[in-house]
């Protein structure tokens, strides 16, 4: 299973978006579009991506390229309990860990490119068999860095695979994508072709609202934990 990507805005699943964008231009749609512009393997925010997934703790080799994954189960992400307080659960998932891989194809070569995870309690992810970030305290939809993103992400077919606890026992979640380096002049072309659009800043305030601004005058404590296992 392979989703085939592409850098530029001119696939079909950018190029759905763009369409529902230009039939109803509401902030939703268009904060969608934004994200769109940028990514090159979508998360569940932006499309119904489908995961090679297991909640048996797999053979050490689970997280390499050559790994057999054509046994696990398929489903769609994100990956969470009823409940949870994120943005997309596709497959409703309980139990304390769970091992994705995800299969997708890009067209063109790379230079710099991030993860984008969002994750609850802890998760670790691998690109090509390579770990590449590593979570130990839940959060919501946030960019890692990609080290030698040129060299890692190469044309033609690469594995995303993470790894996630629930260790605190409450609602857990898990999902992921890629994305580029933002191009403000694509986006732009984008936005001009869109009539009655909501105004650009506003589409870009929507998007960088961190998750803490909607609790402003209140007390947040934060606590980060180690979470044994997670390797």
């Amino acid at each position: 299973m392979v989703d085939q990507l592409d850098s530029r805005f001119a696939m079909g699943w950018q190029d759905s978006l763009l369409a529902i964008a230009k039939k109803e231009p509401t902030l939703e749609n268009m904060k969608r579009l934004r994200l769109a512009s940028s990514s090159l393997v979508p998360d569940s925010r932006l499309v119904a991506a489908q995961w090679r997934y297991t909640t048996t703790a797999p053979k050490e080799s689970w997280f390499r390229e050559e790994f057999d994954d054509t046994l696990w189960p398929t489903g769609q992400g994100g990956f969470g309990s009823n409940g949870v307080d994120y943005h997309n659960v596709g497959k409703r998932w309980d139990t304390k860990e769970i091992w994705l891989r995800r299969h997708f194809v890009i067209n063109r070569p790379v230079k710099l490119a991030s993860l984008t995870m969002a994750y609850d309690d802890g998760a670790v992810a691998y690109l090509n068999g390579v770990k590449i970030c590593r979570g130990t305290s839940h959060t919501d939809y946030r960019q890692f860095p990609i080290p030698n993103a040129e060299d890692l992400l190469r044309v033609g077919e690469n594995v995303l695979a993470i790894h996630c606890k629930n260790s605190g026992g409450f609602n857990g979640y898990v999902d992921a994508g890629v994305n580029i380096p933002h191009d403000e002049t694509r986006w732009r072309l984008l936005y001009q072709s869109i009539n009655n659009a909501p105004p650009i800043g506003e589409i870009e305030a929507s998007i960088k609202a961190e998750p803490e601004d909607e609790s402003k005058g209140k007390l947040n404590l934060r606590f980060r934990f180690s979470i044994p296992g997670l390797e």
